[in-house]
């Protein structure tokens, strides 16, 4: 890993500082590159194309950026070695720490100094990204609520069935595990011994991974799982896959039972086990991979459907029903939801997302952030693999949207939008993966405020 400061400024640039002058409708067309292909086809068949959170960035001085008239600001390039990178997380003294899915959580100084050690490396007992499983490696990374006094930080892991010693159901082909780790918050050392494991998932697909991980204000964690494509598993309340889940993770004494190490809320839909797993949220969904959460929207999941079909956001309420297999298109008609989006075959109501895009926009949907500073600040930020730039305000569904880029200010033909993440100072960080995901060809941008 690099170890020098944040000095290179990326040529790259967003269209916020004129947004009337180069932002569409949900109604234009956006030129993208041309890579879709018709088909139900996962993500993984593109071949080609509380620690207390700190108001201060990366200290200032080593930084630059050059003004771009007419496109706002310019995007500054963090100096550190990443391959596919996950979370931004900003700490009290301006540093920050920034999870790449190949298994590693660097930590970035307040001068921009990426540091040797990292705060975790897993990168030689995980299930790695490749090109044929872009989403396995270390899919989530949070730090606890109370991280500046407990050192909790929490993780989603992907692994190989033959490298997990629990009994799993047959044709699993991929396993997530959801564990609980301790730091030293002074340090920003871990104890290696300290994982807990605190659920395993087993999974019939090779990716549809989901895994992010975010907490609400009352310390209750969400995080996700796909379902294999066209799967009715999906459906079933009785199966993890095709859910996105919510747990309390440091329930009172005498709370949790004896075969978990977590709570359940009580307001979950299936919080007695009748009906479904205690720990689901909500379902119905293909690949549920990009979560956020604030005071303002709630729980907004941000799902990758197949590259020939609307790509899709929700704002799920507990129990509620995405809909997938059945619904695997558009669901508005205008302000109407389509009749294919009103229920399931068996009676259940959907949900229908708040926002869709595509298939002339972008081709999957790669991120979700709320803004926090400038022009973005309380929008909804969507990013699409292929480097497309989204916002909506939140409102009556279906949700507007205004397209900020087309996708080669960000990516080019050689990378993807991989995530993007909202910092308390008011900071946009736009995350790249190269194309084959190959080590060390991702990159970490920041939009200052």
């Amino acid at each position: 890993m690099a170890n020098r400061p944040i000095l290179r400024t990326s040529a790259l640039a967003l269209c916020i500082g004129a947004l009337a002058a180069c932002s569409g409708t949900a109604d234009e067309e956006a030129t993208a590159p041309t890579t879709s292909q018709s088909g139900d086809t996962s993500t993984t068949s593109s071949p080609g194309p509380d620690a207390t959170i700190s108001s201060s960035g990366p200290d200032e001085a080593s930084t630059s950026a050059v003004a771009a008239p007419g496109l706002g600001a310019e995007l500054e390039v963090l100096d550190v070695t990443v391959t596919a990178p996950r979370e931004v997380v900003t700490l009290d003294d301006g540093g920050l720490l920034i999870s790449d899915q190949a298994g590693l959580v660097h930590v970035v100084g307040a001068d921009g100094t990426a540091r040797t050690e990292p705060l975790l490396d897993v990168s030689d007992s995980i299930k790695t990204p490749n090109r044929g499983a872009l989403e396995a490696g270390l899919a989530g990374f949070a730090l606890a609520p109370d991280f500046a006094k407990s050192g909790h930080f929490y993780t989603t892991t992907t692994h190989a069935p033959d490298d997990i010693s629990a009994s799993l159901p047959q044709g699993t082909r991929q396993v997530s595990v959801l564990s609980r780790w301790t730091a030293d918050p002074a340090s920003l050392v871990t104890d290696p011994d300290s994982e807990e494991q605190l659920m395993v998932l087993p999974s019939r697909d090779a990716d549809h991974v989901g895994g992010e991980i975010v907490f609400d204000d009352q310390g209750l964690l969400y995080t996700a799982l796909g379902a294999p494509s066209r799967d009715e598993v999906a459906q079933d309340p009785h199966n993890y896959s095709g859910t996105v889940l919510r747990i309390d993770p440091t329930p009172a004494e005498g709370a949790a039972q004896e075969d978990r190490a977590y709570g359940i809320p009580e307001d979950n839909p299936f919080a007695d086990g009748e009906g479904g797993l205690p720990e689901i949220y909500s379902y119905g969904y293909r690949n549920p991979w990009r979560l956020t959460w604030d005071a303002e929207h709630g729980l907004l999941v941000g799902e990758a459907m197949s590259r020939d079909k609307d790509q899709q956001l929700g704002q799920p309420a507990p129990g509620d029903d995405a809909g997938y297999p059945e619904v695997s298109g558009a669901c508005w008609e205008g302000d109407q939801v389509a009749d294919a989006c009103q229920e399931t075959e068996a009676g259940v109501p959907i949900a229908p997302p708040v926002l869709e895009y595509g298939p002339q926009v972008g081709e999957i949907l790669s991120g979700v952030a709320i803004g926090t500073g400038g022009d973005l600040q309380g929008r909804v930020v969507v990013t699409d693999w292929l480097g497309d730039v989204l916002v909506a305000d939140a409102g009556p569904a279906p949700w507007d949207y205004e397209v900020l880029t087309d996708g080669q200010d960000i990516v080019g033909r050689a990378s993807y939008l991989w995530d993007v993440d909202a910092e308390p100072d008011g900071s946009l960080y736009v995350l790249t993966a190269d194309r084959a995901l190959s080590d060390g060809g991702g990159a970490v941008h920041r939009l200052a405020p």
